[in-house]
């Protein structure tokens, strides 16, 4: 955004405050940093309490260390005795930053933002106002973020090496087992995503899907202690389908959460870093996990994976004041009412 002064020159000093309120406001960005700057080099912009008594003092300090009355080379060369104006404008220069906080500049209470034009003669000056967006990140997205690093980062201990677990440990242990393990939890959470999405999305506040999501994500961690035991294709396959069904829970506990408060104009970015913190941390800790099993075998492994999908979970509880209605009393439904809801 820009916009235009009419100035007087000779130390004009202008209070610009409410247009660049204005342009960030139009702006929508609630979080970041505000830019101003006049294009020139006889200009100023800086803060200052505007007040008479101040604005006068300001200019009298501003003869005293650049007077116009000097002899300045500049002048002698060009001859349009503007030298003082560009020493005034090097000292405080011809822009400004300042933070924007929810959607609003932060200035103190007689703080305003003022533009000095030195120039010797008036002038028309534009005011071009940049609002750059930040890239603060909200408290619970951030452990959302952090919850997922740590979980995905311990699941991808084994992911690289979980066919050869089935293949080596297990009685029974086939290629084919391998095949129907994976289908059974893929189909499953896929087939209980849609249901439990349309539970939680017809259930007022958070609290369900803070719920769903912890308890999920803590009975995925349990998971892994659990492989450590099996002995036949059958133990496996109501493990994946345990699995299925806490992963379905958390996931969508985490969609509906991450969704409604990712920071608006941060969508891009904010699922980006999830997207790249889950396949870094699942890609580092694929390689150490293929190297712990073949110094320390796979049980060792596997409580590595638990312990550190435990320690993801219990980020989720420094939410807990966060989300609305945590400690409310229960959870009561009817399934009835939902489908009536979603038919509607």
């Amino acid at each position: 955004m820009k916009f235009t002064l009419s100035t007087e020159g000779f130390t004009d000093i202008i209070n610009i405050t409410s247009q660049v309120s204005k342009a960030v406001k139009e702006s929508k960005i609630k979080e970041g940093i505000c830019l101003m700057s006049c294009p020139g080099s006889t200009a100023g912009i800086t803060t200052i309490e505007y007040e008479p008594g101040l604005i006068e003092d300001l200019k009298r300090v501003l003869e005293k260390v650049a007077p116009v009355s000097e002899n300045y080379e500049h002048c002698k060369k060009w001859g349009d005795c503007n030298g003082y104006a560009h020493i005034r404008s090097a000292l405080i220069k011809p822009f400004l930053a300042v933070p924007v906080e929810n959607g609003k500049l932060v200035l103190g209470t007689w703080q305003q933002i003022v533009f000095l034009d030195f120039d010797n003669r008036p002038r028309e000056r534009e005011i071009l106002v940049k609002i750059m967006l930040g890239f603060k990140i909200n408290r619970i997205v951030k452990y959302l973020l952090l919850s997922d690093l740590v979980f995905w980062a311990g699941w991808g201990l084994i992911t690289p090496i979980f066919a050869i677990f089935i293949v080596d440990r297990i009685q029974g242990g086939t290629p084919f087992v391998v095949g129907i393990a994976a289908a059974i939890y893929w189909i499953s959470k896929s087939l209980l995503r849609i249901p439990i999405g349309m539970f939680l999305d017809n259930r007022p506040g958070e609290r369900d899907d803070y719920f769903f999501l912890t308890f999920g994500l803590f009975l995925a961690a349990l998971v892994p202690f659990g492989f450590i035991f099996v002995k036949f294709p059958w133990h496996l396959y109501g493990l994946q389908v345990v699995h299925a069904i806490a992963m379905a829970m958390s996931l969508s506990g985490w969609s509906a959460i991450f969704t409604r408060h990712i920071d608006k104009g941060k969508e891009a970015t904010e699922w980006g870093l999830d997207a790249t913190s889950v396949g870094l941390g699942a890609g580092i800790f694929g390689a150490i996990g293929g190297w712990a099993v073949t110094q320390f075998g796979f049980d060792p492994v596997f409580i590595a994976v638990g312990v550190l999908g435990l320690i993801g979970a219990s980020l989720l509880l420094f939410l807990r004041n966060d989300i609305k209605g945590v400690f409310g009393h229960g959870l009561h439904f009817s399934f009835k009412d939902i489908f009536y809801r979603a038919k509607k």
